[in-house]
């Protein structure tokens, strides 16, 4: 059973590390575009985007090399996520529908990683935050 369990943690961690590698080819390559269109204001808006780019890239490599410290980076920036997604107003339905889906999914992600069997397999033995 647990090796079933050790398998499925390699997915899903591997799933999570695929999307923020994701995230931060398709950021760069946004980035890059609104830089190469000269817009200024777009520039401004977009500049605010790089932390959240390193930061995913430090995730991914955290993730790729299974170091310790890339579960407390992890649970910081869901609790930051999740709390900015609680404090967006909501628009319409759709927005709501999506507001929902993206908190389900932050709460999955935040559980996910505070689980024995996912600090087992990074050798976290530190305080757990949440």
């Amino acid at each position: 059973m647990s090796d079933l369990l050790i398998r499925w943690n390699d997915k899903i961690i591997a799933v999570f590390g695929l999307l923020n590698i994701g995230f931060v080819v398709l950021g760069t390559l946004l980035f890059a575009a609104v830089l190469l269109s000269g817009d200024i204001l777009w520039r401004q808006e977009y500049v605010r985007f790089v932390p959240q780019l390193v930061i995913s890239l430090v995730i991914y490599i955290g993730i790729a090399y299974r170091k310790s410290w890339v579960l407390p980076l992890i649970w910081i920036t869901l609790s930051i996520g999740f709390i900015q997604g609680l404090l967006i107003p909501i628009g319409d339905a759709v927005f709501l529908i999506a507001k929902v889906v993206g908190l389900s999914i932050g709460i999955f992600w935040i559980y996910f990683f505070n689980r024995k069997q996912v600090r087992e397999y990074f050798h976290y033995k530190g305080i757990t935050i949440f």
